[in-house]
């Protein structure tokens, strides 16, 4: 019988870990009222009692209201523990769940015989800087990264990058390293301020090592409001919009993401900030909705598109189609590009549809870097292929004066292989809907719309 336990620390304040027999989950079966130790970092120690359920690769721990559990102020739910064969020596994922709502996904699990959770040491687990010295010197590396191949901003200790910005003071204010980050100066994503003299969870940034010795800068997912009908974001929503791995801090309970790595060269620091800025931004279009400066530079985008074709129009001639093929071609079409905006919609990007005449664009996402300009076909045939692909290489030419578009062509099925690689031959991305009475977008469509539009304006 084993005399390990599986040891799990969970993301909650104040951090408290679980050390659950590794020699329950030997044999497949139910066990009713089991007891395990809970810890503190404190030096709190309690009880659990639950009912167990074990079987194939999968185990439950049920808790339920009893004497004991009142006693230790135990949660009331299910824990669920997933492993990664039937026989279950090794666990890849553990979830907590109360009244079927997810209350805590993944947290830190280690099998060991240690007892004290001060000794224990996780996978991954980041180590905080809390020697004034040390934070001071990694804060001028900060800055010295944000400064490296910057313009000045029109504010002082601001720096600008072409796809992220950053305000940054040279001095410490009221105890914590503070900076302002962004993707357009007009605009401020998320701040990142970093106690001075020594690491608080209090502070939503920090400065750590992992086991390596790697330097990192770390922010929480917690996002503050912005404004008036702009809520702060919980670090719960961060953690399930935003597609982050958060990574345990000793000494923690909440989650932290890497933001940059601080002792590489500087360009790889700041791509890993300007995507973690992008993300951000990101997460709060989803929550909040575009913002009225995205909605007004949609609006002139459309304005310039619709000059555009119009100019186009005149110089190249007007094509002319019967009535009858219109009202055919829009039995399928139409419905299908409401859905698509729609969906882009629902992800927090701005899809417009301009036109002028009989040039029309059917979906295009204003965006910073890139503009996402979409064609949309209800069949997959050569003819209509063809169609779409001058389409979009023509537009993009067109529309190039407000910056680039990734080209995307939209279709029922998938054409052959060759005709695949053709299409993508020119930087065209292809994506497939299914039928064309119910269609059923992808989800790296939709990303791949966010992402292009995760300037955010």
């Amino acid at each position: 019988m084993s005399k390990k336990n599986i040891v799990i620390r969970w993301h909650d304040e104040p951090v408290f870990w679980e050390f659950i027999p590794l020699s329950w989950f030997e044999e497949p079966g139910t066990a009713r009222n089991l007891v395990y130790p809970v810890k503190s970092i404190s030096g709190r120690e309690g009880e659990a009692q639950c009912d167990v359920k074990v079987g194939g690769r999968d185990a439950t721990l049920t808790f339920v209201s009893n004497l004991r559990n009142k006693e230790n102020k135990n949660l009331y739910g299910t824990l669920s523990i997933k492993f990664a064969d039937d026989k279950r020596r090794s666990v890849t994922h553990v979830g907590w769940r109360t009244d079927g709502k997810v209350h805590e996904e993944g947290g830190d699990v280690l099998i060991t015989s240690l007892l004290d959770p001060r000794k224990i040491r996780f996978p991954n687990e980041f180590f905080p800087l809390s020697d004034e010295t040390d934070i001071a010197a990694a804060a001028s590396s900060w800055r010295k990264i944000v400064r490296t191949g910057a313009t000045p901003g029109r504010t002082r200790d601001t720096w600008v990058h072409l796809d992220v910005w950053a305000k940054i003071p040279e001095q410490v204010h009221h105890g914590k390293w503070h900076a302002n980050v962004g993707i357009d100066p007009r605009s401020r994503v998320v701040t990142i301020n970093i106690p001075a003299t020594r690491f608080t969870q209090n502070v939503l940034g920090a400065f750590a090592r992992n086991k390596t010795g790697e330097l990192w800068l770390l922010r929480q997912g917690h996002l503050q409001s912005q404004g008036a009908g702009k809520r702060a974001i919980r670090a719960e929503e961060f953690a399930a919009l935003s597609g982050l791995r958060s990574v345990s801090v000793r000494g923690a309970g909440r989650r932290y993401y890497p933001v940059a790595r601080l002792d590489r060269e500087p360009a790889t620091a700041l791509r890993s900030l300007a995507d973690f800025t992008a993300i951000c931004a990101a997460v709060r279009r989803r929550v909040y909705g575009p913002s009225k400066t995205a909605k007004k530079h949609a609006a002139r985008v459309k304005k310039t598109i619709i000059k555009l074709l119009d100019a186009h129009e005149k110089s190249s001639g007007k094509r002319h189609i019967s009535a009858q093929e219109a009202r055919e071609l829009e039995t399928f079409h139409k419905p299908i590009q409401n859905a698509l905006c729609e969906a882009i919609k629902n992800e927090g990007a701005v899809p417009i549809r301009p036109g002028k005449g009989g040039l029309k664009v059917d979906v295009f996402v204003p965006g910073k870097p890139k503009n996402a300009l979409i064609e949309i076909k209800t069949a997959a045939r050569a003819a209509d292929i063809h169609t779409g692909v001058g389409q979009l290489l023509i537009y993009g030419k067109i529309f190039r004066r407000l910056g680039a578009s990734a080209p995307i062509l939209v279709l029922p099925d998938m054409p052959d292989a060759d005709l695949v690689a053709a299409i993508k031959s020119f930087g065209i991305a292809i994506y497939t809907y299914g039928d064309v009475r119910r269609p059923q977008f992808p989800a790296d469509l939709l990303k791949f719309c966010t992402n292009c539009a995760a300037g955010g304006v």
